[in-house]
């Protein structure tokens, strides 16, 4: 039964094509298995308890600091971007299934949660809906609200509604720390795309990056993997045309595939310190900004990166959660060089931008380790 459900919520979520309804995935699925009797961590009424003061919470703080910071949004529609609510409910509702079935049944439970509240904030980054601070302040204040939620619940109730223990847990040390994970985080890199012929330089902002990485470990030591990410990084300096102008996309998104060694040093029974150096292939698809005079519209300026070589590598601190799970927070290296072609009306023929790229990324992975 509670494959079946797990099953039948995951195929439901794979055609779900709006973030509007995917921020609900981890609550819907951690509800449909309490319903159906597969046994978590709590009885239904002190998860619905939990959950009624993880969401309270969450909007007691994020409602207030959406109508005191005023930030605008990527495209203009309103000034309530920061921090970005849809995260913030997704990262609750992955956080409450982690706790209840991750935690308890399985760590592929959080997997499955934290996959679809990443997804959320990645795809209002990629709709031009928030900016990539928005999302990740709000994925921290989902994750925080629950966790202060769930501490108050266990004052309140105490063993009352407790049905199932946590899991086990094992030292890093112990095992080869083969693991496969999903990480969210925010890239530095920046910099401006300066099309001379043209008089057009378009500023690059902060990257949100979200990532399926995975490795296999031939001892405790040394490991073969690899990494599918994907990047979308806002652009602005398209914004000063006396044209009336349609936003199909204002940023860059990247989709890079990685593969090559890890290297892993535990430091204790929880923790542990990795690395890695890989090398893949980046493919860029770029901004689209149309004209229109009201009855006609085409195309004013478009911008597209060519495949390319990447090299990447990094640092990360892994801590041991439970048995079969941890969390890595991780400062990682990505370095291309490619070349932007800029298409604009005016232009005979497109012009062309090479730039080395590096980006820093910082963030936080849930992984299954096995």
């Amino acid at each position: 039964m509670r494959n079946l459900i797990l099953t039948l919520m995951m195929t439901v979520a794979l055609q779900v094509r709006g973030e509007n309804y995917l921020q609900f995935y981890p609550t819907a699925l951690t509800f449909g298995l309490n319903i159906a009797n597969v046994e978590g961590r709590s009885s239904t009424a002190r998860l619905a308890a939990c959950s009624a003061m993880s969401y309270a919470m969450m909007y007691a703080v994020v409602q207030p600091i959406k109508h005191l910071t005023s930030e605008t949004r990527p495209d203009r529609s309103s000034d309530d971007a920061f921090p970005s609510g849809h995260t913030a409910t997704a990262f609750v509702g992955a956080s409450i299934l982690h706790k209840e079935y991750g935690m308890t049944v399985s760590p592929w439970y959080s997997v499955a949660g934290y996959g679809a509240a990443t997804a959320t904030g990645l795809m209002r980054v990629m709709k031009n809906r928030h900016w990539t601070g928005d999302v990740m302040v709000g994925a921290g204040l989902g994750i925080i609200a629950t966790e202060i939620a769930y501490r108050l619940g266990d004052i309140l109730f105490k063993d009352k509604g407790l049905k199932r223990e946590e899991l086990p847990g094992y030292g890093l040390a112990d095992h080869r720390p083969s693991f496969i994970g999903l990480s969210m985080g925010m890239g530095l890199s920046g910099g401006t795309l300066d099309f001379s012929e043209s008089s057009i330089k378009l500023k690059r902002h902060s990257t949100t990056t979200a990532a399926l990485e995975g490795a296999y470990f031939f001892s405790r030591h040394v490991g073969a993997g690899c990494r599918l990410a994907a990047s979308c990084t806002p652009v602005s300096g398209w914004e000063n045309s006396t044209e009336s102008l349609e936003v199909e996309s204002s940023h860059l998104t990247e989709y890079t595939a990685d593969t090559g060694m890890y290297f892993s040093l535990p430091i204790s029974k929880r923790l542990s310190i990795g690395t890695k150096a890989l090398v893949g292939v980046s493919f860029i698809d770029g901004v689209d900004i149309n004209s229109s005079n009201g009855s006609v519209t085409c195309d004013y300026l478009t911008v597209n990166g060519n495949t390319s070589m990447k090299y990447a590598t990094g640092l990360s601190l892994t801590c041991l959660d439970k048995k079969n799970s941890s969390w890595r927070f991780f400062c990682d290296v990505d370095f291309s060089r490619k070349r932007y072609d800029l298409l604009m009306d005016g232009l005979a023929e497109k012009e062309c931008c090479e730039k080395n790229d590096t980006r820093v990324t910082f963030g936080a992975a849930f992984n299954v380790v096995f």
